[in-house]
């Protein structure tokens, strides 16, 4: 007879558990694949679990369900009616479905502790509390404090400087107390509404996704369809890292014209029209040094462009810029088919962008563009390998030792 050693019953023991874990899931499957399977008898625990990740704000089910995802190819939670109560017991969100993940650690323990939630198909309110307090979905968002919108680039600049530690301050402490691995929604409508739910206004085709990562915190948020005179669509980023030290701000607008924005920053645009355009804004910021660089693209249709009192027809137009806060340089690519006088690219980087006035260092380059200089000239000239350093005063358009 042959002692058998230790290790050899350990491995019989665990082959034997994965044979019975093996036909088990097999078991499930074949369930599965006639129909979800009803986990009522659970919903109250999922519920008393989403009610605490909201500090005691009640979130109700209709039904729980455990079923096979023929798009993911898994197995999953899934919930109908689901409703988000304020701490009034009002209604401030409501999705026809979501998906579900629980903690399987937390299971064997005897305990439902919820790490995802993916809200489809329904409307998230964003309400006013009174004085600067708002709400989405029931929970408190951020103090929005009053300031008046600057109206030139320094003032832009330093506009963000104050704005953006209080977000950064608020993202940190969300990820402090958050319980979520991650929440989201898709295919809702943002209702923004009163203090005793009038409906002000909606935000349709709305998106967003609030995900807790090892270094931060990542907040994603999108919608179209804001209204008449507004962007056709808009899109929110904001993403922590390095302990909650830095963070990365991005805007997307898409359908709004080039003029508008212009204006908005200080930087002209007076008279122009059309050129209804796609741009995207993003901001680079530490707790240490504040902000670091500021990015722009921006892709344009057709329409006029106003420089001073001469106004230019437009073809297209795509811009690129950077700013860099701690060398305060500008640089600053343009591309296009036809944008008045010009046709090409070409990119100008400018010294002491915001902090100069009047003549600062610039250099401009450009591999190839056409001027139209009519009726100075009797035909466009084109120029390749362009290189020109001096000195320009933007305001004045001016030029001098170049």
């Amino acid at each position: 007879m042959v002692r058998q050693t230790a290790s050899v019953i350990v491995m019989e023991i665990l082959g034997a558990l994965v044979l019975v874990l093996m036909a088990a899931s097999a078991l499930l499957l074949l369930r599965l694949s006639s129909g979800p399977l009803d986990l009522n008898p659970f919903r109250d625990d999922v519920e008393h679990a989403l009610t605490d990740a909201r500090e005691g704000r009640v979130v109700s089910i209709g039904a729980l369900q455990l079923e096979w995802s023929p798009e993911s190819k898994r197995v999953q939670i899934t919930a109908q009616d689901v409703s988000l109560l304020d701490d009034d017991g009002r209604p401030a969100a409501e999705a026809a479905n979501s998906e579900i993940v629980l903690s399987a650690s937390a299971l064997l323990l005897g305990r439902v502790e919820v790490l995802r939630l993916n809200l489809r198909d329904g409307w998230i309110g964003l309400d006013h509390q009174g004085g600067n307090l708002w709400t989405l979905g029931g929970d408190p968002l951020p103090e929005i404090k009053p300031r008046a919108l600057p109206t030139t680039p320094q003032g832009w600049m330093d506009y963000a400087n104050t704005v953006l530690p209080e977000w950064l301050a608020a993202l940190t402490e969300t990820g402090e107390t958050l319980t979520f691995e991650s929440i989201s929604f898709d295919g809702f409508e943002l209702r923004v509404r009163s203090a005793d739910l009038a409906l002000l206004g909606t935000v349709q085709h709305t998106t967003g996704n609030l995900t807790r990562g090892e270094d931060g915190l990542s907040l994603n948020l999108s919608g179209s369809g804001l209204g008449e005179g507004l962007p056709g669509g808009i899109a929110i980023r904001m993403q922590t890292s390095e302990r909650g030290t830095r963070m990365l701000a991005e805007l997307g607008v898409a359908d709004w014209p080039l003029g508008e924005l212009l204006r908005r920053t200080g930087l002209g645009g007076e008279g122009s029209e059309g050129l209804k355009s796609t741009f995207e804004v993003s901001t680079g910021f530490t707790q240490k040094t504040g902000i670091e660089t500021v990015s722009l693209k921006a892709t344009s249709g057709p329409g006029r462009f106003k420089i001073g009192e001469v106004d230019h027809p437009v073809t297209d137009l795509q811009i690129s810029g950077t700013y860099g806060r701690l060398d305060d340089q500008l640089v600053v690519s343009v591309t296009s088919g036809g944008s008045g006088v010009f046709k090409g690219s070409a990119e100008l980087r400018l010294e002491r962008a915001l902090t100069g006035k009047g003549f600062r260092p610039f250099r401009l380059t450009s591999p190839a563009f056409t001027a139209n200089l009519a009726p100075f000239l009797a035909a466009p000239m084109d120029f390749q390998g362009l290189d020109a350093s001096g000195e320009a005063d933007l305001k004045a358009l001016a030029v001098r030792g170049a």
